[in-house]
């Protein structure tokens, strides 16, 4: 994936039904960024109770944030370089994926 300067950073995608998200930069330095997109066969929302929640290592909860546009920025320049766990939880289901944050 390429940013609006051009430079080139790696991402992941969590795929729900009818749509995916979009989590990027991995690693990330300060801010973690989640997108919203729909498929090609239909038009994905999120419901009204979506949330993200970040998770150190010994799943001690560091970030909670609600979600309900189409895109949001978590904050993680608080956190220390480690890997962590990114849980987005849409209505009954759950999805995980790890994150890296690394300041080097």
């Amino acid at each position: 994936m390429t940013n609006q300067c051009g430079s080139t950073f790696k991402y992941f995608i969590v795929t729900v039904t009818g749509g995916y998200l979009i989590v990027y930069p991995n690693p990330v330095n300060n801010e973690l960024n989640i997108e919203v997109k729909s498929d090609e066969f239909s038009q994905f929302t999120l419901p009204e109770n979506a949330e993200i929640q970040l998770y150190d290592k010994m799943m001690g909860l560091k970030k909670v944030k609600h979600f309900n546009g189409t895109s949001t920025t978590i904050n993680v320049s608080d956190l220390k370089s480690d890997f962590y766990f990114l849980k987005v939880i849409l209505g009954d289901k759950t999805y995980e994926e790890k994150v890296i944050i690394s300041r080097e």
